[in-house]
């Protein structure tokens, strides 16, 4: 030991023990760490061996895997919206932040919240419980119901604004609210906040809501394209492998 840290002090000129040359080279480089990343980033949705294939890492799966979980990315289901959205999800947390920044505490007596929910007589739960090889069955209604529409509003002394309604909330159900339940309930200054939904975006509503000297701040709904949907049918078909078919007719014991 002592004849080596002599020839050490001799080529170093130091005597320091060299442990962190020693044990084995990480196989991903913080390069490789930042592009998976930024793999990631782009396209919420893929898969390790699409990582591994798109930057041709030598990494195996597993270790892919662990470096995804240590920068803090999970397995989840995912929120989606249009491709073609004008408006991200980052837009939308950007434009909240903005609008809390708008409201004042002295304000916040003044907002009244305005939603839409939906009551059904067939309400039966979703989930159950059965053995492992049996599935749960329960019963519901044949007939459907139609459904109960509840409109109300809420304010921060609990004062609510409410009427109900068989099916759904349409444009002209949603202008009787106003006019017949909602405006006899608001006081001066009141700001009504709302959702996107789109029976409030009909023109009546906006008039009556100009007719009351209210301002209607509604963010405009953007239309859906189908022309790209023929080749994400496409793409999704070429990712079915004879390998999928096999286990699909293995799991429903065909074969």
């Amino acid at each position: 030991m002592v004849y080596r840290l002599a020839e050490q002090k001799r080529k170093t000129g130091s005597v320091k023990l060299r442990t962190s040359q020693r044990g084995r080279k990480p196989v991903l480089t913080a390069e490789d760490k930042e592009n998976i990343r930024n793999c990631i980033d782009a396209d919420p949705g893929i898969t390790i061996e699409e990582i591994r294939e798109k930057l041709n890492l030598s990494a195996s799966y597993f270790t892919v895997e662990r470096a995804i979980n240590a920068m803090g990315y999970t397995l989840k289901k995912k929120s989606l919206c249009s491709a073609q959205a004008s408006v991200t999800a980052f837009d939308v947390q950007e434009k909240r932040k903005e609008w809390k920044e708008t409201i004042t505490p002295e304000m916040v007596e003044h907002l009244v919240f305005l939603d839409e929910s939906g009551v059904n007589t067939d309400l039966t739960r979703l989930y159950g419980r059965a053995p492992s090889s049996r599935r749960a069955v329960d019963h519901a209604p044949l007939n459907t119901p139609r459904t109960t529409t509840v409109l109300s509003s809420i304010r921060l002394d609990g004062e609510k604004a409410f009427t109900t309604c068989q099916g759904g909330t349409t444009g002209e159900r949603f202008v009787r609210y106003l006019k017949e339940t909602l405006f006899p309930a608001l006081r001066p200054g009141g700001i009504v906040v709302m959702d996107n939904m789109r029976s409030h975006h009909v023109k009546v509503v906006r008039g009556v809501l100009e007719e009351k000297g209210m301002k209607a701040i509604l963010r405009k709904w953007k239309i859906r394209r189908l022309d790209l949907l023929p080749d994400a049918i496409q793409r999704a078909h070429a990712c079915v492998s004879q390998l999928d078919c096999l286990h699909w007719f293995a799991a429903s014991t065909y074969c």
